[in-house]
């Protein structure tokens, strides 16, 4: 700490104050760097959302897609059973050779 002399004599302490005042055009900068840093968060932000709805989509549909491959199997067994009965019957009737009912 510089001693300072003044009429009264030499200063034990001295305190000073003082404040910086941005250069023209800093706060504006530092504005726009924070709207950008928004801005790409923002972008990370809708990127996600979008991914996750293609991925809730993708599991719908798919979802979907086995449900009814499960119903349309269902009815091609419930088919392929009443195609035997019938098979059976008439081969049981002599209406047809076992060829028929071996198909079914």
């Amino acid at each position: 700490m510089d001693k300072v002399e003044t009429r009264v004599g030499p200063q034990e302490r001295s305190f000073a104050i003082s404040q910086m005042f941005p250069w023209f055009g800093k706060l504006r900068l530092r504005g726009e760097v924070a709207f950008q840093e928004a801005e790409t968060w923002r972008e990370r932000y809708e990127e996600v959302k979008l991914s996750l709805f293609q991925e809730v989509k993708d599991a719908y549909y798919e979802l979907y897609y086995l449900a009814r491959a499960i119903v349309i199997t269902e009815e091609n067994l419930r088919l392929l059973e009443r195609f035997e009965r019938v098979a059976r019957r008439r081969f049981e009737a002599g209406q047809t050779t076992s060829r028929d009912l071996l198909k079914a």
